[in-house]
């Protein structure tokens, strides 16, 4: 007996150009799913809160008061993480079709239970704040170029 199993969740069409999100930086902020105190999510890039180890707790800077905050890089995963449209790098034809001839190398993702080769995935930190505190969240970006529905 075979059992068929649905995908459980349903893509949604959205037009950012009907909510006035004419940027990348408005459209992911409004795409925050999540409920933060009243002030606006701050996109601020290669920042994080720098937190004590032993509580988990933000660490405050004595002579401001505030939370330290830290330089946070941005971390690249997967066969192309060393490849740029502006570096020396570029992915070539032959790399793609290196990468397509080996799959199990590849990081699959899944969107409307489809798979997607990501040959380079990007972990980028932001900060919200939540009762009151700064706190680090993470966006990630997955590249899917080498493949023809990529």
């Amino acid at each position: 007996m075979a059992i068929k199993i649905e995908p459980v969740l349903e893509t949604i069409e959205f037009k950012p150009e009907e909510h006035g999100l004419n940027t990348l930086e408005k459209l992911i902020l409004d795409g925050i799913p999540y409920e933060y105190d009243e002030v606006e999510p701050e996109l601020t890039l290669y920042q994080e809160v720098v937190t004590d180890p032993d509580t988990n707790q933000a660490v405050i800077d004595p002579g401001t008061g505030k939370e330290q905050v830290r330089s946070a890089p941005v971390l690249l995963e997967g066969q192309a993480k060393d490849m740029s449209e502006h570096g020396r790098n570029r992915l070539t034809k032959l790399d793609e079709e290196a990468m397509q001839g080996k799959p199990w190398l590849s990081h699959w993702w899944y969107f409307n239970a489809e798979p997607y080769r990501v040959t380079k995935a990007m972990w980028i930190a932001y900060t919200v704040k939540r009762d009151g505190k700064r706190q680090t969240r993470h966006i990630l970006v997955g590249y899917t170029g080498v493949d023809p529905h990529g």
